[in-house]
């Protein structure tokens, strides 16, 4: 990545409890949706500095149900309709959360590619936008960090660049586990997912530097959650916290029931 000086910053609104979670669906209120495309903006002016023949990048949080997954999955179906090929990637294999956002099965998926005993081409699922795939995180696991670190990774990160020009990966929150940190090395960089009113000025910088001191690379943080109604009018509060914007919106909230192969 050049310029790794540079780091881009956004935010993602704060959607009503009632809402879709994805931009495929009907009635996804048209104002998020303009945010979503602000967002695509600003990575693709950041991403084309990059000569990568297959532009990857990973998506973190300082904590669970910061938003990561949704986002991620959201600013996917904005690039895939553009008319680009599109891979998501679920990489959090110890909680899987893309395919019940999808509605389809967990296995098998990146887990079963990295130990051997499924194909790529048999693990990825054609979704509803034209030009977007899906690979679920497969079997969940216990301990996958071995398998982020291994040959079969780059190797399938490799894989992907004939035919995805961009590839989304959603990684485990890095202030829990290192897998965001070693994905973020593997690819471009890590976009660095912080939940408005929620997440701690020191927490997200702990997330930063674990980021960076495990040789990765933040290229961008999108602060989630936003009351655009209050936009404009954030002020930092003296409790610590980063905005004082109302969070609604997390990973948690509103998820589809899980199904009998959620692993």
């Amino acid at each position: 990545m050049e310029n790794k000086n540079s780091v881009w910053v956004s935010r993602s609104p704060r959607i009503p409890v009632s809402r879709p979670l994805l931009l495929t669906e009907e009635s996804f209120p048209s104002v998020v949706r303009e945010s979503y495309n602000s967002i695509r903006t600003n990575l693709l002016s950041l991403l084309s500095d990059t000569k990568n023949e297959s532009k990857q990048i990973c998506f973190t949080s300082p904590a669970p149900a910061d938003g990561k997954t949704l986002n991620c999955a959201n600013i996917a179906i904005t690039f895939a309709e553009m008319g680009a090929n599109v891979l998501l990637v679920d990489a959090d294999m110890r909680k899987p959360r893309l395919h019940r956002i999808f509605r389809v099965s967990s296995e098998p998926g990146l887990s079963e590619c990295l130990i051997g005993s499924c194909a790529f081409d048999k693990a990825i699922l054609p979704c509803k936008e034209k030009g977007l795939y899906l690979l679920p995180a497969g079997k969940a696991l216990a301990n996958p960090t071995d398998l982020i670190l291994s040959d079969r990774f780059d190797a399938l990160l490799e894989s992907f660049a004939p035919r995805f020009e961009y590839v989304f990966i959603d990684a485990p929150p890095v202030g829990l586990f290192t897998d965001a940190a070693i994905i973020s090395r593997k690819t471009l960089g890590a976009v660095l997912v912080c939940k408005s009113g929620s997440t701690r000025i020191d927490s997200a910088h702990k997330a930063k530097d674990a980021i960076t001191q495990g040789g990765g690379h933040v290229i961008g943080a999108l602060l989630n959650g936003v009351d655009l109604g209050k936009y404009g009018r954030a002020k930092k509060r003296k409790s610590g916290y980063a905005y004082d914007y109302e969070a609604v919106f997390s990973d948690e909230e509103k998820m589809p029931p899980s199904d009998k192969n959620d692993g």
